[in-house]
């Protein structure tokens, strides 16, 4: 029973493995061959890299614990060794001449993936030691191999439609309308992170677990659309500095930004850049903004991003925070880049009773301040009390109708 089992087990991480793998070959499919050194963004390394990345990192990754394999391309496995992020900080000035052919980099992963599977097969059932180490190695494999996924759909969104093979898919289902609403979650305590003794696999910063009393809290039931932010822009949110962080608003000024990275904006009307498409922006749809933006929206809003322990999750290292997926959006290391895959709800949070700020949409609702005294706060979902008038055209013409 015993072999039995381990037999299963192996098969089943190689199989993840597979899976994994078939997910980043999808991905880099949709990339016309020409397009393969283009860098859709300015702090990234080209495309070219991710691809040859995920082999390499196997490669290296398992190279001393399966002994026998030697490296026909070392030059290769070291080329494509390092991770995300150029390693100077500064924007990368390499031109597509200095990487290597494509034809060359896809022999090279076919190479190594013929290599490491013919000995993980192996590995995976001799003793039981070298299994939990090879069984370790590979939720690192696996683990790394989908985080890129993550970001590279993500880059590849920015590539231009016209260097991606496109794919005829069916329309987008209509969203329903989103009518929102707060819950009120009551106070308790939240476990966050692993036990180290479950043998479940984690990250370093998973560990150990812990438990965090959360105050009572209301948050919102949907996820913020690009209606409810749309009207964020149009009441000044990218024209007014106290609703950023200093660090936030250096990078607002330097880069330009005036709306989201893939809203495109044509006279009165703003349109949404799909992977393959441009389409009008549909305002139900969850808004995709950067931690900056979603930071300074909350504020506009009155209202706070939730923490770690305000839902489900794992710890956070503290030298990680300013840049951490949050609730699992995804984000990169670059604030220019750092993006939350449809923004969370927002909580509301206790103000003390004086009034912080003039209001910025009319004062609705009603919470229950620390002091415990009513303080007022804007309802700045609510489009019937909405005052704008350049925001009501904005929202009118996006909606395709006249104000």
């Amino acid at each position: 029973m015993a072999s039995s089992t381990r037999v299963t087990g192996a098969h089943s991480f190689l199989l993840q493995l597979s899976q994994a793998r078939e997910r980043s070959d999808a991905l880099f499919e949709i990339v016309r061959p020409e397009a393969l050194y283009e860098r859709p963004i300015p702090e990234r390394h080209r495309i070219i890299f991710y691809l040859g990345h995920l082999e390499a990192f196997d490669w290296n990754l398992f190279g001393r614990e399966l002994g026998e394999l030697k490296s026909s391309t070392p030059g290769l496995d070291k080329l494509f060794a390092f991770g995300i992020d150029p390693v100077s900080g500064n924007l990368p000035d390499d031109q597509p001449g200095d990487w290597p052919e494509r034809k060359e980099v896809f022999q090279y992963n076919r190479g190594v993936r013929a290599a490491l599977d013919e000995q993980l097969a192996a590995g995976l059932e001799g003793p039981d030691e070298r299994r939990r180490t090879l069984s370790q190695f590979l939720n690192v494999a696996i683990e790394h191999r989908l985080m890129h996924v993550e970001t590279l759909a993500y880059m590849l969104h920015r590539l231009p439609i016209n260097l991606k093979r496109a794919r005829k898919n069916a329309a987008p289902p209509r969203a329903p309308q989103v009518r929102p609403q707060m819950a009120e979650i009551p106070a308790g305590v939240a476990t966050l992170g692993l036990k180290r003794d479950d043998g479940v696999f984690g990250w370093d910063n998973e560990f150990e677990e812990n438990s965090v009393f959360v105050p009572a809290f209301r948050i919102d039931t949907y996820k913020v659309t690009n209606l409810q932010y749309l009207r964020f822009i149009a009441e000044g949110g990218y024209r007014e500095k106290s609703f950023w962080s200093d660090l936030d608003w250096e990078w607002l000024q330097s880069s330009g930004t005036l709306h989201p990275a893939f809203w495109i904006r044509r006279g009165n009307q703003f349109f949404f850049r799909t992977m393959f498409d441009e389409v009008p922006l549909p305002g139900d749809w969850p808004v995709y903004v950067s931690h900056a933006e979603a930071s300074a929206y909350a504020r506009w809003a009155r209202k706070e991003l939730p923490s770690e322990a305000n839902g489900t999750g794992r710890p956070i290292a503290p030298t990680m925070a300013p840049n951490v997926p949050i609730h699992g959006a995804t984000t990169c290391r670059t604030r220019a880049s750092a993006i939350l895959i449809l923004t969370i709800g927002i909580r509301l949070r206790p103000l003390p009773f004086r009034q912080a700020a003039a209001p910025l949409a009319s004062p609705i609702s009603l919470v229950m301040a620390g002091n415990g005294r009513a303080a007022s706060l804007p309802h700045s979902m609510d489009s019937s009390r909405f005052r704008s008038t350049r925001a009501t055209r904005l929202i009118s013409s996006m909606n395709g109708t006249t104000s």
